[in-house]
């Protein structure tokens, strides 16, 4: 149900960590040429390099502001292929506008999230299942406060997508939702024309997604 293997090939490898450069004490020279501390504490400050630390987390989930979207609507039909599967787009049936609007603004505003480097605010919009499968495949191996939190596991998923690649991931016009029971999926137009969908689960009357990454409509 969670596709949490394609997810993890969509996502890339591990995603490169930036840095934020930190002030450093104006160093002087020695007559001999040695690099001593201006301060004159005898121990030689790190330089920016050595100072630098991963961004890490961003941003909180409050902090957070997802864009406003216009998605098209027009149901599932328009994904189906003449001869193709088709089985999501067949998946139960397609509910009230009030769901359609609460799914789609999940997947909006865990891919703007993913293109912002808000990891802490794209696992607001996960799926409990998603974030503990994530936690076993870190390594962890189960020990009490040993497993990373969900933004870390993301972040360091998302490594191998640059910026731009990210936010291009963020284009979605959505135009349907499936569901059954508690699961859904929701279907929509991707950048240059391609046409994906995310797997859905409701928790606590709200729709999560319940994959890392899209996946693309067969």
């Amino acid at each position: 149900m969670v596709l949490l293997a394609a997810g993890l090939a969509a996502c890339g490898s591990a995603s490169q960590t930036t840095t934020e450069p930190t002030e450093t004490a104006t160093a002087t020279k020695s007559a001999k040429g040695a690099t001593q501390p201006a301060n004159g504490s005898g121990k030689a400050k790190p330089t920016k390099q050595q100072q630098a630390k991963p961004r890490g987390e961003p941003k909180k989930p409050a902090e957070f502001k997802p864009r406003v979207h216009h998605d098209s609507g027009g149901g599932s039909g328009q994904f189906e292929a003449k001869g193709g599967d088709n089985s999501v787009q067949r998946f139960g049936s397609e509910p009230s506008g009030g769901e359609f609007d609460q799914a789609a603004g999940a997947l909006h505003g865990y891919l703007d999230a993913r293109a912002a480097g808000a990891w802490a605010a794209a696992c607001s919009y996960m799926a409990s299942g998603v974030s503990k499968q994530l936690s076993q495949l870190s390594g962890a191996g189960g020990k009490a406060g040993s497993s990373p939190s969900c933004a870390k596991i993301i972040a360091s998923l998302s490594a191998g997508l640059p910026p731009p690649a990210l936010r291009e991931a963020a284009v979605a016009d959505v135009g349907a939702l499936r569901v059954e029971g508690e699961r859904g999926f929701l279907l929509f137009h991707g950048a240059h024309g391609l046409d994906y969908f995310m797997p859905m689960v409701r928790e606590g009357g709200e729709w999560k997604v319940a994959a890392l990454a899209p996946s693309a409509v067969g």
